[in-house]
């Protein structure tokens, strides 16, 4: 049981301390699931995951794994967010000015970037695409991923 769930760390680690007592496990409960690592997680391991309410209950957005941050804007990946690696490059301060990109081929699928910008990102990106892929095959297994050097 936890209060709050962000990341889904804290939970993990109390799941993983009472799993090695031995103890059978049969779910994992939460007041409030504020993103989808802690669902992901204990659905892989077949444990049900029963939050009171979730982000989307709320009508607020799910938190994000940040993974870099640069020109005053985070990069992040998000789980559970479609079947290819992407990610998402955007400010905290609202969705006026954010893309998601693909990492296969680094093309935007989606939002909105100045020029300027997207060039600085792509730039980013062709140096970090092993990076970027670890990345999402972490947060899809429902793991934190390792930070990434921002641009210089």
């Amino acid at each position: 049981m936890d209060d709050v769930v962000t990341t889904g760390g804290s939970i993990v680690k109390a799941y993983d301390a009472i799993a090695q007592t031995g103890a059978e496990i049969v779910a994992a409960v939460t007041l409030v699931d504020r993103g989808d690592s802690a669902r992901m997680y204990f659905g892989n391991l077949g444990v049900d995951y029963l939050p009171m309410a979730t982000y989307q209950d709320l009508g607020i957005g799910p938190v994000r794994h940040p993974l870099s941050e640069f020109l005053g804007m985070t990069v992040s990946v998000d789980p559970g967010g479609g079947s290819e690696p992407h990610f998402r490059y955007w400010d905290w301060d609202g969705p006026e000015c954010q893309a998601v990109f693909r990492v296969r081929d680094l093309r935007r699928t989606e939002g909105w970037l100045t020029p300027l910008c997207m060039e600085f990102v792509e730039e980013w990106a062709r140096g970090h695409l092993s990076e970027l892929r670890r990345a999402w095959e972490s947060v899809q297994a429902g793991k934190m991923p390792s930070p990434i050097e921002p641009l210089e």
